[in-house]
C-alpha cells in the first residue's frame, strides 16, 4: 500500500488528507471514509516489512526486504518514484546459521542507516 500525508497533518496524528495509491494514481478515501484494502493498488508481491528510502535524482526509490519465512535480503528500486514500477528484487544478503533455519527463527524488517545508500 502507498500513502501520502502532509508532514504537518502526519505530526498532528491527523490522517484526514491521506491519499492512497488506487487505480494507477492517489486518491481520497472513498467518501464513505472507509477504506476497502482490496481497492488499492498492489506495489509488488506482499512482505512482513519493509524499509524505503529517496535516493534522490535518477536513482529514485530504495527498498529493502525479506521475503517471508525468507534467509535472503532483498533489494528493489523504483527509479520513476514510489508508486512504481519497482524492478525485480536482487538479493543483496543472505542471513547466516542459524539465523536461517525457518523452523526456529524468523527474520523480518531489514533497514536502510544514514549513510547507507
Amino acid at each position: 500500500m502507498l500513502a501520502s500525508v502532509d508532514a504537518a497533518a502526519l505530526a498532528r496524528c491527523d490522517l484526514s488528507g491521506a491519499a492512497f495509491l488506487r487505480d494507477g494514481s492517489m486518491q481520497p478515501p472513498p467518501a464513505s471514509g472507509v477504506l476497502d484494502p482490496s481497492t488499492l493498488d498492489p506495489l509488488f508481491p506482499a512482505v512482513p516489512e519493509s524499509s524505503v528510502v529517496y535516493r534522490g535524482g535518477s536513482t529514485g526509490h530504495a527498498l529493502l526486504s525479506i521475503p517471508f519465512l525468507g534467509d535472503e535480503v532483498q533489494l528493489r528500486t523504483a527509479p520513476h518514484g514510489p508508486e512504481g514500477t519497482w524492478e525485480a528484487p536482487i538479493t543483496i544478503s543472505t542471513i547466516p546459521a542459524p539465523w536461517n533455519n525457518a523452523s526456529e527463527f524468523f527474520c523480518y524488517a531489514p533497514k536502510f542507516h544514514p549513510g547507507a545508500v
